[in-house]
């Protein structure tokens, strides 16, 4: 009597199983290599997952501001945030120290290149300090970005009015009153 061994015939993998193996980058049939997929879901929810918290928490923060502090508290969880860095400048500009000002706004400018404002605060710093050529300079470039903005026009006039440039500044206030008649009051 002859024992005769018979070796099980291996299953080929279908077509879809070969497919399937050819989309994975990392073969999952072993712990360790689960294990490195699960961290690295866990790492990258939890980028994304920060991505979007922390313009959520300035947001907030800012929000609640009532202070230079606070702003500034908010800006720190999201510092590329342009109407941040511009209100900080404003406060800065009220509050009397210029270099803070100036570099706040001229960092919303940066972050947000086709924002009017940041340039119109950068105007009104120029003509508080007496620089009237900087001052033109940030005001022309305000009014290229937004040249229909009835605040800035309205801005624009107050600042050639100052400026003894009469008609100039009637040019911008009559735009106002032709735009928005409401502004007949002021």
């Amino acid at each position: 009597m002859a024992i005769t061994a018979t070796m099980p015939r291996a299953r080929r993998p279908s077509a879809t199983e070969v497919e399937s193996r050819r989309l994975l980058l990392i073969p999952l049939e072993r712990p360790p290599a689960r294990a490195l997929v699960v961290a690295l879901a866990i790492g990258s929810a939890t980028w994304l997952a920060a991505l979007m918290v922390r313009p959520a928490v300035a947001d907030y923060l800012a929000g609640q501001a009532t202070a230079i502090e606070d702003v500034e508290r908010a800006l720190a969880w999201d510092p590329a945030d342009p109407r941040l860095h511009r209100r900080l400048g404003r406060l800065h500009e009220a509050a009397g120290d210029a270099a803070r000002a100036r570099r706040h706004l001229e960092t919303a400018a940066r972050l947000r290149p086709t924002d009017a404002y940041p340039w119109l605060g950068l105007a009104t710093l120029a003509d508080r300090e007496g620089d009237r050529a900087d001052a033109e300079q940030a005001l022309a470039r305000a009014l290229s970005l937004d040249p229909h903005s009835v605040s800035l026009r309205w801005e624009a006039g107050l600042l050639a009015f100052r400026w003894g440039e009469r008609e100039r500044a009637l040019e911008h206030f009559r735009y106002v009153l032709a735009v928005d008649p409401r502004q007949r009051e002021a």
